[in-house]
């Protein structure tokens, strides 16, 4: 059934690239069936796959190249999943095509990446790492996270490849990316890695410290699949510090969310590291043995090879050490079957070896005990020379960055020596240039400044008897109307004496006048002699001294400082004004009190008001008595 589905998805995806020059409609239903395979994926690959196949159909009928690769890429992903490895890698390359025919460097690296990892699966780790690296030297994702999933499988593939300094570099590069990225639901599967290799290199405390670290992402997303690979992760930690009974209550945990959570591959890893624990640590054989046959017979559903193969050496070992050779010899036959699948560099081919020595010692076969001894002892020498090999390699290829870095330093150096010298050069030419323009500009500038400066001489001579001349004049004109001045004042003084005088001779005849009328009329008369009092304290006013008086009153305080408040900066004749104003006397009155012209006080009085911020129309006086 599975064989005739993936014939039949196949055949539909290898249809024919030259799809014609469809029109691309309005609306295509291919991306929602793509979509629809994305979500069901990991769940149900088969249906996903289905999903992807309808999209592709959609895709060629809308004339959407992009959807083409699309659903071929998500093809590929999710065929992977079902370890078909080689039907991904022929998508992967049928969508090459389209690629070049009309590039798109986005698709492009997305396809790559996918190539890559497959062959990663695929145990092609130099072809897997050349695929990679051509993603990695695209410009178009440098620092997005599709190039931190480039860094995290080139990490994997140094990890498989025994370069656990190179991974830890790739994975850690990929993690700080993501974190700057704010993608913290892309790095628990980085955390995760990086605390595998820290474990690799005997560095337990920050394998544990990633690993949690992995796990408190996984549960912020509620990938309680992902958790539960963590738990297993941090025991397999536990387990290579030499600490089992901290490992197995995690492996249990571990192993029951994976059951819960229907991941079988997960399980299967937690069954056959708990079938190990259990056998080493605790000689528990038979429930070591029901994990590890547990473990095996998930890993033959899920046509794992490898892992199988794994599972019945172990059953093999476990039944040699309890002295039952023939379920060994049973197991090790099963795992025969597998063992074309199995990497020379692994351990596993070492022990299988070494399990069919000891088996055919048991039975006094020594001569093909000795034989296969030997294959073991063989298959130990190959992986650790291949493992020296990986180590040379990895240190070549960081001899050869650095080397590189080195030349690309000096040549900067150079470049910036070669930069510098013409600049040194250039200066010193400009500097020339300069000098001779400044030269030539100060003595053209001197001779120009002594010609201005016997111009300005003249000049200025003349300008000094000028104004020697108009000085004269002024003063003249000065002296001249001081002399008019005081002739004006002298008449004014003359003019004033006189009508005083009249005014004085004019109230002694009324007060005369008033002294000889019958005491019948003294309302009248006490009204004449009031007025008549007031016109002679006005006559006989002193502005001067009535000031002083009223500043030494203490009543007019608060008037006094209420004006200070509003105008700071009035002058003590100001003062004087709005006194005098406030005390209901006018203009004319004022200025005979301070023997100045009614024209003066005017102008007085318009300065006050501007000082105390009065606007047009607002009466002056009623504004003093305001206050």
């Amino acid at each position: 059934m599975r064989v005739i589905f993936l014939f039949f998805l196949l055949s539909s995806l290898l249809i024919s690239n030259s799809y014609g020059n469809h029109n691309l409609q309005e609306s295509c239903l291919a991306q929602k069936f793509i979509k629809e395979g994305l979500k069901i994926r990991k769940s149900d690959p088969k249906k996903a796959l289905n999903s992807f196949l309808k999209g592709f159909n959609e895709a060629i009928s809308c004339g959407s190249k992009e959807k083409i690769i699309l659903s071929r890429i998500y093809g590929a992903e999710t065929l992977l999943l079902l370890n078909q490895f080689d039907s991904a890698i022929f998508l992967l390359n049928k969508n090459k095509d389209l690629l070049i025919a009309d590039p798109s460097q986005i698709l492009f690296s997305k396809n790559n990446l996918t190539l890559g990892v497959t062959y990663y699966y695929k145990n092609q780790l130099i072809k897997a790492e050349q695929t990679l690296k051509m993603v990695m030297d695209a410009e178009s994702i440098r620092d997005s996270l599709m190039f931190a999933k480039v860094l995290n499988n080139l990490g994997l593939v140094k990890y498989a490849e025994y370069q656990y300094d190179s991974a830890l570099y790739y994975f850690i590069r990929g993690f700080e990316i993501k974190k700057q990225l704010g993608e913290e639901s892309k790095l628990s599967t980085t955390a995760s890695n990086i605390g595998s290799v820290l474990k690799k290199v005997e560095r337990y405390d920050e394998a544990i410290s990633y690993l949690n670290e992995a796990m408190h992402y996984d549960s912020l997303d509620e990938n309680y699949i992902g958790v539960a690979q963590c738990l297993n992760n941090i025991a397999a930690v536990y387990i290579e510090s030499k600490k089992p009974d901290l490992a197995i209550p995690i492996l249990l945990n571990a192993s029951s969310m994976f059951k819960n959570y229907g991941y079988a591959r997960g399980f299967a890893s937690t069954q056959y590291n708990l079938g190990k624990l259990y056998y080493e640590n605790q000689s528990n054989v038979s429930l070591s043995e029901g994990f590890y046959l547990s473990a095996a017979e998930i890993y033959d559903t899920l046509n794992s090879p490898a892992n199988l193969f794994s599972s019945y050496l172990s059953l093999a070992e476990l039944k040699i050490q309890s002295g039952n050779n023939q379920e060994a010899q049973k197991y090790l036959d099963w795992a025969r079957g597998n063992l074309n699948n199995v990497d020379s560099n692994r351990v596993e081919l070492e022990k299988y070896y070494f399990l069919k020595s000891e088996l055919n010692k048991g039975n006094s076969n020594y001569k093909k005990a000795y034989q296969f001894l030997q294959l073991s002892n063989k298959a130990e020498a190959k992986r650790r020379l291949n493992e020296q090999k990986n180590r040379v390699n990895e240190i070549a290829e960081e001899q050869k960055y650095l080397l590189a870095i080195q030349k690309l330093q000096i040549a900067n150096k150079e470049e910036e020596l070669k930069i510098i010298s013409n600049r040194i050069a250039l200066i010193s030419i400009s500097f020339l240039f300069i000098s001779l323009a400044f030269g030539i500009v100060y003595y053209s500038q001197r001779k120009k400044r002594k010609k201005a400066e016997v111009n300005y001489n003249i000049e200025f001579n003349r300008a000094k008897e000028n104004s020697l001349k108009i000085l004269e004049l002024e003063k003249q004109n000065l002296t001249n109307q001081l002399a008019q001045k005081q002739e004006n004042l002298l008449s004014q003084r003359s003019l004033l004496l006189e009508k005083n005088k009249i005014l004085v001779d004019f109230g002694n005849e009324i007060e005369k006048y008033l002294n000889q009328e019958k005491e019948g009329d003294n309302n009248f008369i006490k009204g004449i002699r009031e007025k008549l009092t007031q016109y002679q304290k006005r006559l006989n006013f002193d502005s001067e001294k009535w000031y002083k008086s009223y500043l030494e009153d203490t009543a007019w305080n608060e008037f006094i400082q209420n004006l200070q408040d509003k105008a700071e900066k009035l002058t003590v004749n100001e003062k004087r004004l709005a006194i005098l104003l406030r005390s209901d006397f006018n203009s004319k009155e004022i200025a005979i009190a301070m023997g100045v012209a009614p024209k003066t006080i005017d102008m007085n009085r318009y300065r006050l008001r501007k000082k105390l911020g009065l606007e047009k129309g607002k009466n002056l006086v009623e504004y003093l008595k305001a206050l």
